[in-house]
């Protein structure tokens, strides 16, 4: 992976911990973090935002499906 790469990635990073500081029972910053995370190699921060997506999202759509899949890619 590039340095350039992961330079964008970590800015995203934090940003979306800011988001989860300010709103950590809102699912929607978790799931965007946890494919960063898998994207750069940080399986097991990747599997601690899917499952915590997963238990605060209530709906059963395609992006529970989506994390569900993913999650499982990743265990």
């Amino acid at each position: 992976m590039a340095f350039e790469s992961f330079g964008s990635y970590g800015h995203a990073v934090d940003d979306l911990s800011q988001a989860i500081d300010l709103t950590p029972d809102d699912p929607y910053a978790y799931f965007p973090r946890a494919r960063i995370y898998a994207e750069i190699g940080q399986t097991n921060q990747a599997i601690d935002d899917y499952e915590k997506f997963l238990e605060l999202y209530e709906a059963d759509d395609e992006w529970r499906a989506l994390a569900e899949e993913q999650l499982a890619t990743l265990e």
